[in-house]
């Protein structure tokens, strides 16, 4: 599913993997953040075509099992791939969320399997949510559904060795989805900066790419175009946000148009249009040369919500 391109940052990261012989996080319940950077690393090790090491589950580390001598220990242990520390000594990000396992493993093996952009999408999407659970018990959907495979306290078979190993199976398959749409969401940005049909305030592409994030700061620019996925020869408009707010809005006389609209047969005779979402950020048209014409004709119509300039938010598809 994933390329390595060559270079002495992937080799060094090769290198690295190959030092270790085992693999130890600790036993009894287990959590998201141990399994997580369990399945993360297994990615790695199919990546470079290098067995996955030996793993053990315990909760006493003798003195011998370090990285010198081959162990990689996480989630316990003290070492610093451990979180388990007082607040004060904890290992933060800069916004100061605190570092569980994963987000501890993943900072360390990144560098040659993701790039900086790709490693700080992953990160603010994925693994920080996870650590912030494993310190603070906010709550988080993926950690929850890992909490859930823990055996229950009532369970015929309460072995949570065969049950871990379940739960890291499926965060690896989960793991492998997330990554794959980070990079194609992450190598989006050139068909932003290649696109050349431009014009009337939307990017028109010949195929889909979440372009949005990438032209949203662009002055002027508010949509981009991109055949259907949903329905052969139409095309599709979306608008980007920007600062919270969608840039433009498709105008409120044809806010919610679909078949059953009356008058639909000659709105589409006039316009294009096939389909209008309700809340206006998003329109089909029978075809992209139709749907440009729509653009140019009623560029003036389209409705400008003022941005939340205090938003976090800044940029999105």
């Amino acid at each position: 599913m994933f390329s390595i391109n060559s270079g002495s940052s992937s080799s060094t990261l090769r290198d690295k993997l190959m030092k270790y012989k085992k693999i130890i996080f600790h036993s009894g319940v287990f959590h998201a953040d141990e399994v997580y950077a369990t399945a993360y690393l297994m990615i790695l090790y199919d990546v470079f075509g290098l067995p996955f090491p030996k793993w053990e589950r315990k909760n006493v580390i003798s003195p011998e099992m370090t990285e010198d001598n081959g162990y990689l220990v996480y989630d316990i242990g003290g070492g610093r791939f451990d979180h388990h520390f007082p607040e004060e000594q904890k290992q933060r990000r800069e916004d100061g969320t605190p570092y569980a396992a994963f987000g501890l493993i993943v900072r360390e093996f990144h560098e040659g399997f993701l790039t900086q952009e790709e490693y700080e999408a992953f990160d603010s999407s994925w693994v920080k949510g996870i650590d912030l659970n494993d310190n603070t018990g906010c709550g988080n959907p993926a950690a929850f559904e890992i909490k859930c495979m823990n055996p229950t306290w009532d369970s015929p078979n309460n072995n949570t060795d065969i049950r871990v190993f379940t739960a890291i199976s499926k965060a690896k398959d989960v793991l492998e989805y997330i990554i794959e749409h980070i990079y194609a969401d992450c190598h989006a940005r050139e068909c932003a900066e290649t696109a050349v049909d431009v014009a009337d305030g939307c990017v028109y592409l010949e195929h889909y790419a979440p372009i949005g994030k990438y032209i949203a700061p662009k002055d002027g620019i508010a949509f981009f175009g991109f055949p259907s996925n949903r329905e052969i020869g139409k095309y599709s408009i979306t608008s980007v946000k920007w600062k919270g707010v969608n840039k433009a809005l498709f105008p409120k006389q044809f806010r919610g148009l679909n078949a059953k609209t009356p008058n639909f047969a000659q709105i589409n005779f006039n316009t294009g249009l096939s389909f209008v979402h309700p809340n206006g950020f998003m329109a089909t048209f029978d075809n992209k040369e139709l749907a440009k014409k729509f653009m140019k004709d009623y560029k003036d119509q389209f409705e400008i919500p003022a941005p939340i300039e205090d938003s976090n938010e800044e940029a999105q598809e």
